[in-house]
């Protein structure tokens, strides 16, 4: 009797479908063995035949019947398919698996008593009468591997079993997946894929309709339903899915990525640094107006611990510069100095082969690639952890995830309040920003790490420190020098020019470097004196800005010119206030104020006017009289205001500087009309 049958030899069986497609589909349900057998032509799809032994006992038995007369068939050469690989099982054939592996362990344990062909029957007895032990009796319905209530083992399937699992191994034991192999992606995908892998990500809606609007209408019959594009799609994987969505920025989200374990380092192996524009607001240094101002952070990677920091307008070689003097000064000289490829870490200041901070340190510089942030992961995730979470607690906190209606509020009321007052209860002040991150900066270090083993980068760097560890720090006259940018200029005439600016030393003159090329160092909080040095480093002299520069008149000379100038200038608006209260008021201008007078000038005063008759009747020159004093002219302005010009009582005014006794003569007057007057 043949053990292998086609679906057509098993359509219409007793306990079977009726086509041969409905065999397959069963077959491939219940996991049926099978096995690939050529046609007779030799060529073509191979046939597919299914073991007698995965048949229903009803089918099985008309099989039987049928077969009695049936010429013995020779054996068939081909071989069966080999057995999975157990490291390929699905966790529900893994289970069928141990399940039978513990039934043949219980027939292998009886056998030496009673032989192996009545084990097989006496276990096979037990589990039709549920009388197994209550763990193997649970394995028996995992076992089958069929569905049905009431199912059981039976000998003959113990026996093939055995016989399995004697020739390929417990993965023998295995049923074989019934899910079909994954079908090769239809031929329309890529022309769909064609406008869905495009950066605006749209829908696979929009996708399929474009695609559908490009063909020509006699294409457009029989094209695949929207549901079935969906499918296609889903089916692809994450990175196939999305490459031409996203970037390679991006989609290296998607890829797998290298842990990089840092147990090797010891502290001050590699320093990491980054800028961060922080996002929020506080007042600038320079005209208090609100800003965003630029973090850099430099964190040493075996420690965690915040070496330096600095903060500026904006990331620049100066700002880089004064947070690795904070770091080398604190915490020591990096071996390697690990940053991405911004130009504030890349430039002549830092990388200089003559005049780079990095050169004369001693420390290498390493960049990682473009695009790869990942890389330096750790200087990255400080941002979040140290400014981004902290930031969240201010009200002037600009993030994305902040409600735009209130940082609109805050935005207003900022900017108005420091208008009106120049604070603001919203944005902090710059010095106030400043005490506030040192003491993020502390709290970090001083906090717990998972990635330390709950320790924190304090406590990791002490216990370094404890083991005999020391950091390599520049002397005090190092750190004065190596931390000021140098560049290279051209010496002429004892001067040099740095940033627009002439530093002069007569020592440059002394040297007779004029015409050379000479190291100038600068301290970007300083600009009053350089250091300048020859190429080989030698310091020649500290210049100092604009030391060849004399006064182009005296300074007292000048200062007194100004003084005139300035009171010349007063005088003049006083002429013009005064011509325009006199034309506010209508009347005559007003009379000048005197000026208060000493004991002496008083007493001479008052001798003098004793001395003065009373005003005779002056010769007349048209409408006014001829005066032969000061003092007179006075007394008749008073008696005749509505002929007084502005131009008389300027007169007065500059004659009472003068005449003690015409001053007086003023505040008397102003006395006895109850003017209050300076006496």
């Amino acid at each position: 009797m043949r053990e292998w049958h086609a679906a057509s030899d098993l359509a219409g069986l007793p306990g079977l479908p009726g086509s041969e497609r409905a065999i397959r589909i069963r077959a491939d349900k219940q996991g049926w063995r099978t096995r690939n057998r050529k046609t007779n032509e030799g060529c073509g799809r191979p046939a597919t035949e299914y073991h007698l032994s995965s048949l229903p006992e009803a089918a099985r038995a008309e099989l039987v019947r049928r077969s009695i007369g049936e010429p013995e068939l020779p054996i068939e050469t081909q071989s069966p398919a080999p057995a999975p690989d157990l490291t390929q099982l699905a966790d529900w054939q893994r289970r069928i698996v141990e399940a039978r592996l513990a039934i043949l362990a219980e027939v292998d344990r009886l056998a030496p008593a009673m032989g192996l062909q009545e084990a097989r029957t006496t276990v096979a007895g037990l589990a039709a009468g549920g009388q197994l032990p209550e763990g193997l009796q649970a394995s028996v319905s995992d076992a089958n591997a069929r569905d049905g209530v009431g199912r059981t083992l039976s000998a003959r399937t113990l026996r093939r079993w055995s016989a399995a699992m004697a020739e390929d191994g417990p993965a023998a034991l295995a049923p074989r997946d019934g899910q079909r192999a994954r079908a090769a992606p239809p031929p329309w995908l890529s022309e769909v894929l064609r406008y869905y892998l495009r950066p605006s990500k749209p829908s696979i809606a929009q996708a399929y309709e474009h695609w559908a609007d490009s063909l020509p209408p006699p294409a457009r019959i029989g094209l695949p339903n929207l549901r079935a594009v969906q499918r296609a799609i889903s089916s692809l994987g994450a990175i196939a899915r999305n490459r031409g969505r996203m970037g390679p920025r991006e989609i290296k989200r998607l890829r797998v990525y290298t842990v990089r374990d840092f147990a090797g380092l010891d502290p001050t192996d590699v320093y990491s640094a980054d800028g961060h524009c922080a996002d929020f607001e506080v007042q600038h240094p320079q005209h208090g107006r609100p800003f965003r101002p630029e973090i850099l952070t430099i964190i040493d990677i075996a420690t965690r611990l915040v070496v330096g920091w600095s903060v500026g307008l904006a990331e620049s070689a100066w700002l880089v510069a004064d947070a690795l003097r904070h770091a080398c000064t604190a915490s020591g000289i990096p071996a390697i100095w690990y940053v991405d490829l911004g130009s504030g870490f890349n430039n002549g200041h830092m990388l200089g082969p003559a005049t780079g901070l990095l050169r004369r340190l001693g420390a290498t510089s390493e960049n990682s690639l473009p695009y790869n942030s990942q890389a330096r992961g750790v200087i990255e995730h400080v941002h979040q952890t140290l400014w981004v979470r902290a930031g969240r607690s201010l009200p002037a906190f600009v993030g994305r995830d902040m409600d735009p209606e209130a940082r609109k509020l805050v935005y207003k009321r900022g900017r108005r309040e420091i208008a009106q007052t120049g604070r603001s209860r919203y944005v902090m002040p710059w010095a106030d920003f400043l005490g506030w991150a040192q003491e993020r900066v502390d709290r970090y270090n001083a906090r717990p790490h998972a990635s330390l083993g709950r320790r924190s980068p304090n406590d990791v760097w002490q216990a370094w420190r404890d083991r005999g560890g020391a950091p390599i720090l520049p002397s005090e006259a190092e750190a004065a020098d190596l931390f000021r940018p140098y560049e290279r200029r051209r010496v002429v005439r004892g001067q040099v020019q740095l940033f627009g600016q002439s530093y002069y030393s007569i020592e440059l003159e002394t040297l007779d470097r004029h015409g050379t090329d000479v190291q100038v160092g600068y301290d970007i909080h300083d600009p009053e004196q350089v250091w300048v040095r020859d190429l080989d480093g030698r310091l020649l002299c500290i210049a100092e800005l604009d030391a060849n520069k004399a006064p182009y008149f005296p300074q007292s000379r000048v200062e007194r010119a100004r003084e005139t100038r300035a009171a010349a200038r007063l005088k003049r608006l006083e002429n013009h206030a005064d011509e325009v209260r006199a034309e506010l008021g209508g009347g005559a201008p007003p009379r000048p104020e005197p000026e208060p007078l000493t004991d002496e000038q008083r007493a001479n005063a008052a001798a003098v006017l004793a001395r003065l008759a009373p005003a005779e009747p002056a010769p007349t020159d048209g409408d006014r009289p001829i005066f032969e004093s000061d003092i007179q002219m006075y007394r008749w302005l008073l008696e005749h205001p509505a002929q007084a010009t502005e131009a008389d009582w300027d007169y007065i005014a500059r004659a009472a500087r003068e005449s003690a006794a015409l001053r007086l003569q003023m505040q008397l007057e102003d006395k006895k009309n109850n003017r209050k007057v300076a006496v």
